[in-house]
């Protein structure tokens, strides 16, 4: 089964409590516009899935703010005085089945449909200078287990044309989700041409796609909150 990777309408369905489908025909387009100055995304279209705070799992424990003269890992630089990472709770994503541990301001989700009616859910966030996205897929009719990966890998190709991306450093394969054995995992770190840096996860299941992003202008300071974000994908 292949995507119909570019026909993602551009225009978000709003969708009633029934999640009733649109049948509006809108020009082809990109799944989510990248964020190249941080704008956050405008409310049009938007709906709204009940946020569900609660205690995170063993793999996914509370983010506590990070001492502003500790860096958050070697690599990274001394945490700002003025802010810390988000606290995470996990939110589902509509009626997807899906849900993922996202930052406050994240639990309105936009409905699209694939040319194929797949449906597409997508979320953004901007904290403190850094954007936060997430898009959930589920497909009409699942995926053979033995072209999940390779799928992914093909929409990931997709959305880096849509943000721009300019500079790659390469597919990171192999990854997986402790919550769900039959979860693959990508990861990448991408640099458009606004200089906008990127690191960006996707999850695939023969059901479902998940991915996380981060985008800023420069390094995100939380090393652990970061990982914990980008991980924090779940499937039915």
């Amino acid at each position: 089964m292949a995507i119909a990777l570019g026909v993602i309408y551009t225009t978000a369905c709003k969708v009633k409590k029934s999640a009733e489908k649109t049948t509006a025909n809108p020009p082809a387009g990109v799944v989510m516009q990248a964020p190249k100055d941080s704008i956050p995304p405008t409310p049009e279209g938007r709906i709204v899935s009940p946020l569900d705070p609660m205690t995170p799992p063993t793999d996914m424990a509370p983010v506590a703010p990070v001492d502003a003269t500790t860096p958050a890992n070697p690599a990274s630089p001394t945490a700002p005085k003025t802010i810390a990472p988000p606290q995470l709770s996990k939110i589902a994503i509509f009626t997807s089945g899906c849900s993922a541990y996202l930052p406050e301001g994240m639990g309105n989700f936009d409905l699209a449909f694939s040319e194929d009616s797949s449906e597409v859910y997508t979320s953004q966030t901007t904290i403190d200078s850094f954007s936060y996205g997430c898009i959930a897929v589920k497909f009409i009719v699942p995926l053979e287990e033995s072209e999940t990966e390779k799928i992914l890998t093909q929409y990931m190709d997709y959305l880096k044309k849509q943000f721009q991306i300019v500079r790659g450093a390469g597919y990171g394969k192999g990854h997986k989700l402790e919550s769900n054995a039959q979860a693959k995992g990508i990861v990448d770190y991408w640099t458009n041409d606004a200089a906008v840096q990127y690191k960006i996860k996707g999850w695939v299941t023969p059901t479902h796609i998940g991915i996380l992003y981060l985008s800023r202008y420069n390094e995100y300071p939380w090393y652990n909150a970061q990982e914990m974000y980008l991980n924090g994908f779940r499937f039915p």
